[in-house]
């Protein structure tokens, strides 16, 4: 009978390992995903409050945990299969463990805003985390009931979904900074035009390369072109082939062509183009 020790728990090579495992979802979002756009707008916002660099690093590390966090789900309640032409985590890893590491994400970026030991801190995390539920509440409840929403609903839940995100990295930073000017105006025409940019790139990466994969019209996502040419179209064959999932090359290629006809792509790039040169009050 061993005479050895026993140990008062896991070793550091273990908990180590463990932690690998929980991440594994995160870790591979991050290799296949680009952050440099976040960071920048992080590093900018800093610049306008002229904070500190450490404070900075730390928020923009938690405002990619949570945007990480963010898509790992996203990416299940939408169903896709594809992020970025690559398998989404959860093909790979799982639903549970893909819904675990997320949510284990979302209280390390919680851990990085109370290692600033500002007392507001975590509430402006939690504040910010809510808004981005409720976009994402109203994203998931229009592609379930198959009601097409209207342009400015949409631009509502992305102001509660990429606003709540860019709206978190502002808050955050100023918690830190002198400058308390109100830049709310600034953070909402950067969402719109982020995501309505995003949208009508998705589209016009089809349009070039039929081959390519389209995630929005696979997800039945309502996305701004999407939406903007539903309401242009007299015999609503776009919302009927979103909401059945009728997701063959063909009826790809016929969404695909009834937004070209009815120069949907055109209008989408017109409206992000109109958010960059937008006077701010």
């Amino acid at each position: 009978m061993s005479t050895a020790p026993m140990q008062n728990g896991p070793s550091i090579a273990e908990e180590e390992f463990k932690e690998e495992l929980l991440v594994r979802p995160y870790d591979y979002l991050g290799n296949i995903t680009e952050k440099n756009t976040r960071t920048m707008l992080t590093e900018s916002f800093n610049y306008w409050l002229a904070g500190s660099e450490e404070d900075s690093r730390v928020i923009d590390e938690a405002t990619e945990m949570m945007c990480q966090a963010c898509q790992l789900i996203d990416d299940i309640e939408v169903e896709v299969e594809n992020h970025k032409e690559s398998p989404v985590a959860h093909r790979i890893y799982g639903i549970p463990n893909t819904l675990n590491s997320a949510n284990y994400i979302y209280f390390l970026a919680l851990s990085k805003i109370v290692s600033t030991n500002h007392t507001v801190g975590p509430h402006v995390f939690a504040k910010h985390v809510q808004q981005i539920h409720r976009g994402q509440g109203m994203d998931i409840q229009w592609r379930r009931t198959g009601i097409c929403p209207t342009e400015e609903e949409y631009k509502e839940m992305i102001l509660r979904k990429t606003g709540g995100l860019l709206g978190f990295t502002m808050r955050s930073l100023q918690l830190f900074s002198d400058n308390i000017s109100d830049y709310s105006a600034i953070v909402e025409t950067l969402s719109l035009l982020l995501d309505i940019r995003d949208d009508y790139a998705c589209i016009q990466k089809k349009i070039n390369d039929m081959t390519s994969n389209c995630e929005d019209i696979s997800a039945g996502r309502y996305s701004f072109p999407i939406i903007h040419g539903i309401k242009n179209s007299p015999d609503n064959e776009i919302l009927r082939i979103l909401y059945e999932k009728v997701l063959i090359v063909f009826t790809i290629a016929l969404v695909i062509s009834g937004l070209e006809t009815g120069g949907i792509c055109y209008d989408s790039m017109q409206t992000s183009e109109w958010y960059v040169y937008e006077p701010q009050h």
